[in-house]
């Protein structure tokens, strides 16, 4: 009788603790973002994630691998306890939860810069996630990201504006016209006047009155000579 009876306490035990770890998920350590396209040489950055799905979680170790991104800096998300603090040069960590954790949270954040075209990512080796005491399965998830060459941007030739063409206005200054003021009577013009006397007496008005000044001349002298002696 007490054979059956302890033979059904472990059979019952065996069932309560085979139902609890059925029940139990693994826990998950994952890269995020999980996928991401960057250009070369562009600097973004990462979160490591616990998942504990379920699970009390008390320490998290391991290390991170990277291909093809070179670190730039890795810092333990604020409240956790860095037991070995990953640096770029060494990227190992074990990082401790204070009072353990069965939520989601960052237990680092990662810089990295892209290298060559091609595939690129952050992975981990050596995981462990460690419980109350005991070791806990776990799943990981990687980052897995595509490096793209930057885009050329097509060069535009831009034409020459033309340059609308200016009219020179030319503008003339007159001439300053030199006025040559010449005799108004030409030396021509004493023997052209002198022919023409000559050649018309009757018709030159200076010629008629030379005359009649000398006729009259005359007849003074003989008014004086005849008349007015003979009455002294």
């Amino acid at each position: 009788m007490k054979k059956i009876f302890l033979l059904s306490l472990l059979v019952i035990l065996g069932t309560a603790l085979f139902g609890q770890s059925v029940l139990a998920d693994n826990a998950s350590l994952l890269v995020l973002p999980a996928t991401a396209q960057k250009t070369i040489g562009s600097t973004f950055s990462v979160n490591v994630q616990l998942n504990p799905t379920g699970n009390k979680v008390c320490v998290v170790k391991g290390t991170l691998v990277f291909d093809n991104l070179s670190c730039q800096n890795i810092s333990v998300a604020s409240g956790l306890m860095a037991q070995v603090t990953p640096t770029c040069q060494n990227p190992n960590f074990t990082v401790g939860i204070p009072n353990c954790t069965t939520i989601s949270q960052n237990i680092l954040s990662v810089s990295v810069k892209s290298g060559a075209v091609g595939d690129a990512g952050v992975s981990f080796s050596g995981v462990k996630v460690i419980g109350a005491g005991t070791a806990i399965l776990f799943n990981s998830q990687v980052g897995a990201y595509n490096i793209t060459a930057v885009p050329v941007e097509p060069v535009v030739q831009q034409t020459p504006e033309e340059k609308p063409v200016k009219e020179e206005v030319v503008i003339e200054t007159p001439k300053e016209t030199q006025v040559v003021v010449e005799n108004v009577i030409p030396k021509t013009a004493g023997v052209a006047g002198l022919s023409t006397i000559f050649s018309n007496p009757l018709g030159s008005p200076i010629l008629i009155i030379f005359i009649i000044t000398i006729l009259i001349l005359i007849g003074l002298w003989v008014f004086d000579k005849f008349y007015l002696s003979k009455k002294r």
